[in-house]
């Protein structure tokens, strides 16, 4: 799996978990119309949000003690 696939994947995830792109885009402070692009894979998601993304589904499911 490519490491733009493992973002995408992710960042669909993380949409579901805050119920759709508005609310992650509000999340994540940036346009709808930008995370639609990035769920397209243009532009690619960059690492700093990528990095959001992934505490978002983190805090979601929960941080493993330790």
């Amino acid at each position: 799996m490519t490491p733009e696939g493992t973002r995408i994947r992710a960042l669909r995830y993380a949409a579901k978990l805050l119920g759709g792109v508005p609310a992650l885009a509000k999340r994540l402070g940036v346009l709808p119309a930008v995370v639609d692009g990035w769920l397209k894979g243009k532009p690619e998601l960059p690492d700093a949000e990528f990095l959001l993304v992934v505490d978002i589904i983190l805090d979601h499911n929960g941080r493993p003690r330790g």
